[in-house]
């Protein structure tokens, strides 16, 4: 789960009403992953985000990741929906979905990710997001939110993040290591609160990028080629926040591997056993 900039700059409108959030500065995971905000309009929940394209290379594998495009989607995408919510209310994450062609695996440029509010109520709300890489269009992402009651949300972000060299691994760079122990293929979160959101859980960007890359593990090490393959579709639903502790891992499961396309299932387990969220990973020839 994951809620929106809670420390960025607050501005009342012009009648004097509730205030609305103005996201100006990106979290310290965005800022780890190289992402800009060009833009965010508290008043119509558009924003704009880029981010360079080297950000999405996994030199564990040679093969470019689409999962740090989940990072824009959840982390700003959500201001879209945060915008709108009823007075007395937060938001958190519940689901992330993201549809990607193939001009995504070999486009280059920057990444340039726009956001705008597509429906709301007062209970949830839903947001839409185009990714262009390059100038070109390469695919769209949803993020639906749910309102809560804003009494006894507490902060938690740290003030003065450290940020891993440019040339640290995907892995590195989500403090992640493989277990090596696993009979299949799973991946362990180390401690690192710069990862974290706002309230004190693993950032819902980095809990989709970690369940895409062990999905994608788990498809590889029964599929090989794996440049012949890129992550078509993503599809995530968060259920509680993930905290990291002993026990807390990342698992996949491969479901059907064929000619043209292979799918995965993969689950974030937290450090209370129970399971934080769960995604489907499809790839394409």
């Amino acid at each position: 789960m994951t809620e929106p900039h809670a420390d960025s700059a607050e501005l009342e409108d012009a009648a004097g009403s509730r205030p609305a959030v103005a996201a100006v500065e990106p979290t310290p995971v965005e800022r780890r992953f190289g992402i800009t905000i060009v833009e965010a309009d508290p008043r119509t929940g558009r924003s704009l985000l880029t981010m360079d394209v080297a950000s999405l290379e996994n030199t564990e594998t040679g093969v470019r990741s689409l999962g740090p495009l989940a990072l824009m989607l959840d982390g700003s995408g959500g201001l879209s929906n945060h915008v709108v919510r009823p007075d007395d209310t937060w938001t958190v994450t519940s689901e992330l979905s993201m549809d990607l062609n193939r001009a995504a695996m070999v486009s280059s440029g920057e990444v340039v990710a726009s956001f705008r509010s597509i429906g709301f109520d007062s209970v949830q709300a839903l947001s839409l997001t185009t990714f262009r890489i390059g100038g070109i269009e390469v695919g769209t992402g949803l993020i639906r939110s749910v309102f809560v009651p804003a009494r006894g949300v507490d902060l938690q972000r740290p003030r003065n993040p450290a940020s891993p060299s440019r040339h640290a691994t995907l892995l590195e760079q989500l403090s992640l290591r493989v277990d090596g122990a696993s009979s299949g293929y799973s991946l362990i979160p180390m401690l690192d609160p710069d990862l974290n959101n706002d309230i004190g859980s693993v950032h819902g960007g980095v809990v989709a990028i970690a369940l895409e890359l062990v999905a994608v593990g788990a498809l590889q090490s029964k599929q090989g080629d794996s440049d012949a393959h890129y992550s078509g579709s993503l599809r995530i639903n968060y259920l509680r926040p993930m905290k990291v502790g002993d026990g807390a891992r990342y698992n996949a499961t491969p479901v059907r591997i064929g000619r043209g396309t292979a799918v995965a299932d993969s689950v974030a387990i937290g450090a209370d056993g129970q399971a934080s969220a769960i995604a489907r990973v499809t790839r394409y020839r």
